[in-house]
């Protein structure tokens, strides 16, 4: 498959955007072709279009509720290959940039790209098993900036008894038409 992949416009849909592909083949960009006026109503039937046809990712301009469920469920599944010695995932979702901040919930804050990219593949290195769940999650979609609030709970990690109650906070933003984490706050829960 060539780096740009064409698609006739009945395929999809009849609008000029650039999608990623599946995860394993983000690099790959494909062309929607034809020219007509992209509205919010023909954006939701091309996602749903693209969904099906087994596309993941569309790049978008601005951050939609949708877009936020997508980003924190992609979130909990690179935490879940994080502890279980994988850091890949979890870095690829955070934004390279000077501004981005993680604040853990064993204390600590990481500021840029660099220093949290280099804290989830130490954190990897401890395979510390186990399980996150998100709850009572809400949703804050503002244009090109997205915060989700809410508690995670964490069961059977290696070395730590019981289960761990967190309330965290993601932010994320909107870089180069792709979601990107900026910020993550969270706090144990000891009462």
């Amino acid at each position: 498959m060539s780096t740009r992949q064409r698609l006739k416009p009945s395929s999809i849909a009849s609008a000029t955007s650039y999608f990623l592909l599946h995860p394993r083949h983000r690099s790959r960009l494909c062309e929607l072709d034809s020219g007509f006026l992209f509205t919010r109503f023909a954006q939701t039937r091309i996602r749903h279009r693209l969904r099906a046809a087994g596309i993941v990712q569309l790049m978008v301009d601005e951050i939609t509720r949708e877009g936020l469920q997508t980003a924190t469920d992609t979130f909990y599944a690179a935490l879940a290959h994080a502890l279980n010695g994988h850091a890949q995932p979890m870095v690829d979702l955070w934004s390279e940039a000077d501004d981005v901040c993680y604040l853990g919930p064993m204390g600590g804050i990481l500021v840029g790209g660099a220093a949290v990219a280099a804290s989830w593949k130490e954190f990897a290195t401890t395979e510390l098993g186990g399980t996150v769940t998100p709850s009572d999650l809400h949703f804050v979609a503002a244009g090109r900036i997205g915060v989700v609030t809410g508690r995670e709970e964490g069961i059977g990690h290696r070395d730590l008894p019981g289960t761990v109650h967190i309330r965290a906070t993601s932010t994320y933003r909107l870089e180069g038409g792709a979601i990107k984490m900026v910020g993550h706050h969270t706090d144990l829960i000891t009462t």
